[in-house]
């Protein structure tokens, strides 16, 4: 199957089966359509036929040299043989066995609003028209389509509702629509692309969370967001979490930000930071950014404090810090204290923190970063004041258990 259309002055050739994308001339434009049009299940070998180069000529003499229509046909046939052209579907001989087969709706996209309120003059979308008229879809089609994800997810228990545009009353409605409706079908709901909560913690019992933040994913998307990881660390219990829940997916144990660890973005921040934010972000349900293989090459420290810490909170208190550099939290779970510290400046941050929650002589578990940036934890003994003096690494982070 071959895709051909014309942006922005260029002619474009899509090889829809292999994925390749050719920018070609007008003539080649046309050759290649008349093609498509002949047969498009051309191979190198019919393409090469007299009665190929008869058409073509019957169809484009009037405007193309012959010459110049036998040289395109020949550079087509070699791209074709090269399987970059008139490629075949490696699927296509699957199609039967694939309908026999049961399967479960697992996503569902809803184009809700063909349109946009900002109405920019320079934006791609024609001042949010995309060429086409404005139209926001119905709450009954909307609700349809859900019940439609719903009826046909199998045994699937939760629901991702994604991208809700603005925060306008109606929007507003939709995010509380959606919460009742999935709570009528026992379904929870994280939502992503969305605005700040609004209380709905204790509002409705199978809410889950809201990202509402530029979230982990992006640390894979760009080196630029790994670079600013600790600035942006020490923002968040500031600004964004302190308002509700945050869904932000983190807590990386790849040290290169791909599937298998050797590649991609670099993670700048220490295995301590990682730990530090699964205490510093709030979520009712912590998703860590874990691989298969953080199992075998991962610190055993952080594998056995994931499988313990707490994801509900009984109590917070502040300890210190500035918005951008330091951030210093305790957490309270049950009788249990775990006290988080992430810091985004340059050089070490040496402090004395007051933890008024812990008895005089108590003694804790450490989680800290030694001078080769690796984690390691140890036993500590609080002073007299309840005082505990601390280096925390650029990039760094600290943990203490009681």
């Amino acid at each position: 199957m071959i895709h051909l259309y014309q942006n922005n002055g260029y002619n474009i050739v899509l090889d829809v089966n292999s994925g390749a994308v050719h920018v070609v001339d007008k003539a080649a434009y046309d050759v290649i359509g008349a093609l498509e049009e002949q047969n498009e299940l051309h191979t190198a070998e019919t393409l090469k036929t007299p009665e190929t180069f008869e058409f073509l000529r019957s169809k484009l003499g009037s405007t193309y040299a012959e010459e110049d229509i036998r040289d395109i046909l020949e550079a087509v046939a070699t791209i074709t043989q090269e399987g970059r052209l008139f490629t075949r579907d490696v699927y296509e001989d699957y199609i039967d066995e694939v309908k026999q087969r049961k399967t479960v709706v697992k996503a569902l996209c809803l184009h809700i609003a063909h349109d946009c309120n900002l109405a920019c003059r320079y934006c791609f979308a024609e001042e949010g028209e995309y060429h086409g008229r404005r139209a926001l879809m119905s709450y009954e089609v909307g609700k349809k389509a859900l019940d439609f994800l719903i009826a046909n997810s199998g045994k699937r228990r939760n629901l991702e509702v994604d991208f809700f545009g603005g925060d306008k009353q109606e929007t507003m409605r939709l995010y509380e629509a959606t919460l009742s409706d999935a709570d009528d079908c026992g379904l929870m709901v994280i939502f992503h692309g969305c605005t700040l909560p609004r209380g709905w913690e204790r509002m409705y019992p199978n809410y889950v969370g809201s990202e509402a933040v530029l979230a982990s994913e992006n640390l894979i998307f760009q080196q630029h967001f790994c670079d600013e990881e600790a600035f942006n660390a020490c923002l968040h219990p500031f600004i964004r979490n302190s308002v509700g829940c945050m869904e932000f997916g983190g807590c990386f144990l790849n040290k290169r930000l791909n599937r298998t660890n050797d590649g991609g973005n670099i993670r700048r921040t220490t295995d301590a930071f990682q730990l530090a934010t699964t205490v510093l972000f709030q979520n009712p349900i912590q998703n860590f950014a874990l691989a298969p293989n953080n199992l075998t090459d991962a610190s055993q420290i952080c594998l056995e404090f994931l499988k313990q810490v707490p994801v509900t909170w009984d109590e917070t208190v502040f300890i210190d810090g500035y918005p951008g550099k330091y951030c210093i939290l305790a957490r309270r779970h049950g009788d249990k204290w775990y006290v988080a510290g992430v810091n985004a400046q340059k050089e070490p941050l040496k402090l004395k923190i007051q933890l008024p929650m812990f008895a005089k002589g108590n003694r804790v578990t450490l989680y800290n970063d030694d001078l080769k940036r690796n984690v390691y934890t140890r036993e500590v003994t609080l002073s007299k004041n309840k005082e505990l003096p601390l280096t925390i690494l650029s990039g760094g982070g600290i943990v203490i258990v009681k």
